[in-house]
């Protein structure tokens, strides 16, 4: 999981703790609004499966678990992203760099069956 936080943080331009902090934010919202086995199977291929149960380290992540469920799930993942610091840019960097990784783990069709199963989700990236 290390090299996956290195990986992101330097192309994105951000720490590793605001990259590990947005991994947590994207997979548990994943987790809550996706295809729940797939999103654990990322997880495990990424070496992030407790990230899906263990809550995040601190501040104003600590609210995670309970954040993403219902219809202000995505509004929430992003305000929480915006709270470790991130700007758009840096938001859509995690994530499609994410996604890029995530398709070498658990191949294409996989991650589009998530990206198609989250309304809107796929044209925010």
């Amino acid at each position: 999981m290390q090299d996956t936080i290195d990986t992101i943080a330097s192309t994105v331009g951000i720490s590793p703790e605001q990259t590990d902090g947005a991994i947590r934010i994207v997979l548990n919202f994943l987790h809550k609004a996706g295809p729940t086995e797939t999103i654990e199977s990322l997880a495990s291929e990424l070496g992030a499966a407790d990230y899906l149960s263990a809550a995040p380290k601190a501040g104003l992540l600590g609210s995670i678990g309970g954040m993403f469920g219902g219809m202000g799930g995505a509004m929430a993942a992003f305000s929480a992203l915006q709270g470790l610091g991130l700007d758009m840019d840096q938001i859509q960097g995690v994530v499609k760099n994410l996604i890029d990784i995530a398709r070498q783990k658990i191949g294409d069709e996989k991650v589009e069956n998530i990206l198609d199963s989250i309304p809107g989700l796929a044209q925010l990236i």
